[in-house]
């Protein structure tokens, strides 16, 4: 028997904390099927990770 598979739900915003926020919240609404999140963090479009701090 295989396991069971995990449901990754995934957006490439690591650094734009409001659209993350909107879109995972829209999804919880449409109450979308997921087990983890995924998450890509790019610096180079998103934001420095000192930024972070400010986010």
């Amino acid at each position: 028997m295989a396991p069971p598979t995990t449901i990754m739900l995934h957006v490439a915003l690591g650094g734009k904390n409001d659209e993350c926020l909107l879109f995972y919240d829209n999804m919880l609404q449409r109450q979308v099927p997921f087990d983890v999140i995924g998450l890509s963090y790019y610096p180079k479009w998103h934001c420095t990770l000192e930024d972070f701090g400010t986010i």
